[in-house]
């Protein structure tokens, strides 16, 4: 047995597979994250006690001890430090924190785009490690003074488990701190944030075997002191292996509480216009990805926060079988990552009346996320007729939303036998670090597979078309109205 670990923004899961890769039992815990403004933080403390309650959860099933190797897939960005004596110094600054406008505006402009793609193969992003680092260097001096060491999330779980202080290529991509063409820390980057190459962690690929637990560890959490924890990497990543999206004949859509288009790469590409991230994918080559940050977000906030309900496909399906309308709604609750890069941006509905229902309201917020989806795809300039897509997260439980954006997109959509995505993917990573599959390729040609297809309406292809367009043109106003 195995067990994949996803450390993610509200909870944490551990996904039990046998050694073919079937799923046996999942445990989770649920967290809080502070957001106040632009600010959004996490205690880490929260994470390990997370993983240990659904260790013991889990126990309740099997044997832990007979547990042969583990593996782990993190929210990305998240900006940990620690002190001299390995003590959390503050809480972690999370992938969707926004208040380093100031910090990415120097980067980009003053040091500039050019250089920071020649070094990284990124721009500067709010959400990113760097520009934080940045922050603490210029508002919070004595942290920044502190600090020890510098990891990522599910680099402090491993760290707590191991004690060692690693992380792997595709979570360190999303720092900005890290040369992704030639797969190490750029000195570059470092010398320009203030800090040096002692106080990052060593950098692995994601499929490398890290060690054995700490003694201590493996003795009060009942696992074997030989399991063997291999480092596994950033959830998109992850994510990809989990639905079998490592070529580049596939792209998949997850649909957590950000949305993510994820487009594997077969080499570095020769030229970078920075319009999506470039990062080290899981299977030792390159991905590209958009992320718009608020989708399965929009949907709590207004299903569950303004409707107060959780009845989430009833009310999909309902307001998706009224008459369409006319109503427009931008998804910019946390800002906007891909394609706008702006944090400062807000939703909005355009075009209530008197008339307007909850439903048709729904039908608008619905729209707006896969526009939103549209709007990063229109910008990778690709031909997804030419992909086989397939879609997982939450919002893939809908078949009603599924349909729609099939729509949107105009290509036919597939769901897998499996939704655990970045769960799954470190799983299998296990397996492969293991010997039970031959290589990752191997793994997911077994394990995964097409379960239902969604194919798109033409016509219902040109209406949105045309309604994106509308989209996109109070989109602008609201941009205007930021800089104005």
């Amino acid at each position: 047995m195995v067990l994949g670990v996803d450390l993610g923004t509200s909870s944490i899961k551990l996904l039990l597979l046998d050694t073919k890769g079937n799923i046996l039992y999942s445990s989770s815990a649920s967290y809080p994250f502070i957001q106040d403004g632009l600010n959004s933080e996490q205690d880490p403390l929260l994470w390990w006690n997370g993983f240990c309650s659904c260790l013991k959860d889990l126990e309740k099933r099997i044997d832990l001890s007979k547990i042969e190797g583990i593996s782990f897939s993190g929210q990305m960005h998240g900006l940990v430090i620690l002190d001299e004596n390995d003590e959390v110094i503050r809480p972690c600054i999370l992938w969707n924190d926004g208040r380093t406008s100031e910090e990415c505006k120097y980067l980009n402009e003053v040091i500039g785009k050019d250089f920071l793609m020649e070094h990284t193969g990124n721009i500067a992003l709010v959400g990113f490690t760097a520009p934080k680092l940045l922050y603490l260097k210029n508002k919070e001096k004595e942290n920044f003074a502190k600090i020890h060491k510098i990891m990522l999330p599910k680099d402090y779980l491993i760290y707590r488990l191991t004690g060692k202080f690693v992380s792997d290529v595709s979570d360190a991509s999303g720092t900005l701190l890290f040369d992704v063409k030639n797969r190490k820390w750029s000195k570059e980057m470092l010398d320009i944030v203030g800090i040096s190459q002692k106080q990052l962690p060593y950098v692995l690929e994601s499929c490398d075997y890290v060690s054995t637990p700490l003694n201590s560890v493996s003795s009060s959490l009942h696992l074997s002191p030989s399991l063997k924890v291999f480092v596994g990497g950033g959830d998109q990543a992850m994510n990809a292996l989990g639905t079998g999206t490592i070529d580049a004949h596939h792209l998949s859509i997850s649909l957590g509480t950000s949305g993510v288009l994820f487009f594997p790469l077969k080499s570095f590409p020769k030229v970078n216009k920075g319009n999506l991230h470039l990062f080290c994918d899981g299977n030792k080559n390159y991905h590209q990805m958009a992320v718009t940050l608020s989708c399965a977000l929009s949907f709590k906030w207004w299903i569950e926060d303004i409707l107060h309900s959780k009845n989430y496909d009833e009310i999909f399906t309902n307001a998706l079988n009224t008459p369409k309308n006319e109503l427009i709604f931008l998804p910019y609750l946390s800002g906007e990552r891909s394609p706008l890069y702006e944090p400062r941006i807000r939703g909005l509905f355009y075009g209530l009346d008197s008339n307007t229902s909850s439903l048709d309201m729904t039908r608008a917020v619905l729209e707006g996320v896969a526009f939103s989806l549209k709007d990063c795809l229109n910008k990778a300039k690709i031909n997804i007729k030419s992909y086989h897509v397939r879609i997982v997260g939450g919002g893939s439980k809908s078949t009603s939303f599924i349909s729609l954006l099939s729509n949107v997109l105009g290509v036919n959509i597939y769901t897998i036998n499996t939704s655990e995505g970045g769960a799954f993917g470190a799983g299998l990573l296990s397996l492969v670090g293991l010997h039970y599959f031959n290589s990752i390729e191997d793994a997911t040609k077994q394990c995964i597979r097409d379960e239902k297809e969604y194919l798109y309406d033409e016509k219902e292809y040109e209406y949105y078309e045309n309604k994106f367009k509308k989209y996109r043109k109070y989109q602008k106003m609201c941009l205007k109205s930021i800089t104005e």
